[in-house]
């Protein structure tokens, strides 16, 4: 397997395990996703934007019941082997049980310890269903 080959299996399994780790509530896993300076930016929903991996570990815990996350068509592009931009679409069922089509769009940095997100924008693409 090539260097590209092995760099787009890890980046596919960072992007899977994002959506078990928000599921299951494993905030002391946020450091096997994000860089300790990642922005998250859900602010095209209204949320604020999370800087920095200990204010994330932080606010999650807060939030309310888990939400259900599929992550699907990953899209990688600008790969150089040390970034790649990421195009993901997801779909999210919130505690109301409604579905929330949306697709994120992560810059990803390969550190010593494997592919993380350095900055993700998180969009809904309608309201919730």
């Amino acid at each position: 397997m090539t260097q590209k080959s092995e760099d787009y299996v890890e980046i596919y399994n960072l992007l899977g395990k994002y959506s078990n780790v928000f599921d299951f509530r494993e905030w002391d896993r946020l450091g096997e996703l994000f860089t300790t300076d990642a922005i998250l930016d859900p602010s095209s929903e209204g949320y604020p934007v999370i800087t920095g991996l200990e204010a994330m570990k932080a606010i999650f815990p807060q939030n309310p019941p888990p939400n259900v996350h599929t992550n699907l068509n990953f899209v990688i592009e600008d790969y150089d082997g040390t970034h790649a931009k990421v195009h993901t679409r997801a779909l999210t069922i919130d505690a109301e049980r409604k579905v929330v089509p949306g697709y994120y769009e992560d810059d990803l940095i390969k550190t010593s310890d494997g592919w993380r997100i350095a900055r993700r924008l998180v969009h809904q693409l309608l309201p919730p269903l």
